[in-house]
């Protein structure tokens, strides 16, 4: 079963090793990485942008799981008026994204081994590497 670029978001953010992306950014990067040096078949569009490739389509999917209950994005402040948002799947975005492991176990078990190597990096270190593909 051939699973589309929502289906693979919420994957990923399942399978990322907290259960959770912390930051816009970094899901950004995550998603384009996965994309370039793993061969995950995305059809977002990434543009150059300040802190590398950005596709506006991946930011308007997190929001449309945002409303749809799929996901819960949460604000976390980190002084000076600087605000990290976080990725969690509610139990809504679990139900689904069980539902895609069940008919890719193979793809949900490769996006877990390599998500587990990402979260070694921090962030900026992603930004570099993403700039650099």
């Amino acid at each position: 079963m051939k699973t589309n670029d929502i289906g693979l978001l919420l994957l990923t953010i399942k399978e990322s090793s907290k259960g959770k992306i912390d930051g816009r950014v970094r899901l950004q990067k995550t998603m384009f990485l996965l994309e370039k040096l793993e061969g995950l078949p995305l059809t977002y569009e990434f543009k150059p942008h300040y802190y590398g490739p950005f596709s506006r389509e991946l930011e308007r999917d997190a929001e449309l799981l945002k409303l749809l209950g799929y996901i819960v994005e949460t604000p976390e402040s980190l002084g000076e008026g600087l605000i990290r948002y976080s990725y969690m799947l509610s139990e809504k975005g679990i139900e689904r994204a069980k539902e895609l492991v069940d008919s890719n176990p193979e793809l949900a078990e490769k996006l877990k081994e390599t998500l587990d190597k990402f979260e070694q990096i921090p962030t900026q270190i992603l930004v570099l590497m993403a700039k650099s593909v």
